[in-house]
């Protein structure tokens, strides 16, 4: 557990990241004391290590947050366990589901950072938060929510509009 405290104080919501809706610190720091599994994977042990991050630490703490944060222990793709989740819902609403992958991997690349900069305070400069869920626009340091819309954009067949030219 003490290589996943930071880690995991920055993934689910501190002053400088976002948490997840409904998700509760101490529900997923119980859900993960509890499991062999999560404590034999090290699923967030190599979570601030280095920089830049690696896609092996993205998939890593993608699975963590299917399994641990969603509470989905079948599903292996963001997409599958949005999916079932939607599907389990009564009452449809976005706001519960998985995120996105894009969204997703900005806020686990920001989760990264973060817990790199606790991890190695002693640093006498930080590295630059430029790429890292955030970008200079107009000499102004932006937050990146993301860089693909959330519903892909196609353009309407002749047959969805009815058969007719436009």
């Amino acid at each position: 557990m003490s290589v996943s405290t930071i880690p995991l104080h920055v993934l689910t919501g501190c002053e400088h990241n976002s948490g997840f809706q409904g998700a509760s610190k101490k529900v997923i720091a119980d859900c993960l004391e509890k499991s062999k599994e999560a404590q034999h994977l090290l699923l967030l042990a190599a979570c601030g290590t280095q920089l830049p991050v690696t896609q092996e630490v993205l998939i890593d703490l993608e699975q963590f947050v299917i399994c641990y944060i969603y509470g989905d222990t079948k599903c292996r793709t963001l997409r599958d366990a949005r999916a079932v989740k939607w599907r389990a819902q009564n009452k449809k609403s976005t706001i519960q589901l998985v995120p996105y992958s894009d969204s997703l991997r900005l806020h686990l690349d920001h989760t990264n950072y973060l817990a790199y900069l606790l991890n190695h305070y002693h640093l006498q400069s930080h590295p630059s938060s430029i790429g890292h869920r955030w970008q200079l626009v107009n000499g102004l340091c932006v937050h990146v929510h993301s860089t693909q819309p959330h519903f892909p954009i196609h353009a309407t067949t002749d047959k969805a509009r009815g058969g007719e030219k436009q």
